[in-house]
């Protein structure tokens, strides 16, 4: 099982654990070495800001300084697997 697939399971059970009744679409993005998830819900009662705090240990923060030609990783974590971008779409009814 990919990166991504793992996290995106993870993701949907702590979702689901948090905030039960609700539902939640959480999917994977390709052609990303580090991959994508895109996480999906419709209710006004859910806030971006609590899920982003409740998943946002999912994803690593990468980039490349040309002006020193570094790789760099931030939030990088090895006891959880994690994806280098997750996108959140919020849909109020």
């Amino acid at each position: 099982m990919s990166e991504p697939v793992k996290v995106a399971k993870l993701i949907k059970k702590e979702l689901t654990t948090k905030w039960k009744g609700f539902k939640f679409s959480v999917t994977c993005g390709r052609g990303s070495v580090w991959g994508t998830i895109y996480v999906n819900w419709v209710r006004d009662a859910i806030k971006r800001e609590d899920v982003e705090a409740l998943i946002g240990k999912y994803q690593t923060y990468s980039g490349w300084d040309p002006h020193t030609d570094y790789n760099y990783h931030d939030n990088r974590r090895t006891d959880i697997p994690q994806v280098s971008q997750i996108w959140f779409n919020h849909s109020p009814i």
